[in-house]
């Protein structure tokens, strides 16, 4: 790796960024944890008062009541206070483990576009794949996977 300026200067200035941005206890703690949200019921009651909030103002619009409308919205409102620190709590952890992976992604993205000689190299390059896909893509893709 002597003669390749750009790779080492590439990898130290992104490998600060790694250490002093990603937050590994943080980011292993997001990745084993389990779905917080995956009742059913939240997600069934989600759709369904977003679609008779649609329907209400609907009805509002066309007949001037509005009563059904604020019943509602009302419900939704309880149903927000009733899990608002959970959702924040989920959102905050997803938000700085998506940049912690954004960070190793490109780490990584620099890595695999080098052509290494060296079979040590090689083989660390080729270790950081998983099943035939690079591991800047697969990191990539956790993104939208959570």
């Amino acid at each position: 790796m002597r003669p390749r300026l750009d790779l080492r200067e590439d990898v130290a200035v992104l490998g600060d960024d790694v250490k002093a941005a990603v937050h590994a206890e943080a980011l292993l703690h997001w990745a084993e944890s389990e779905n917080q949200l995956k009742q059913p019921l939240i997600r069934w009651t989600a759709l369904l008062l977003s679609l008779a909030a649609v329907a209400t103002a609907i009805f509002w619009g066309t007949t001037g009541f509005k009563a059904p409308f604020f019943a509602v919205v009302i419900v939704e409102g309880i149903l927000f206070l009733a899990h608002r620190r959970r959702v924040n709590e989920i959102l905050h952890g997803t938000e700085r483990a998506l940049e912690d992976l954004q960070l190793l992604s490109s780490l990584l993205a620099r890595l695999e576009r080098e052509q290494f000689t060296s079979p040590r190299l090689q083989e660390i390059q080729t270790a950081l794949s998983s099943h035939h896909v690079a591991g800047s893509k697969a990191i990539a893709k956790l993104a939208f996977k959570r």
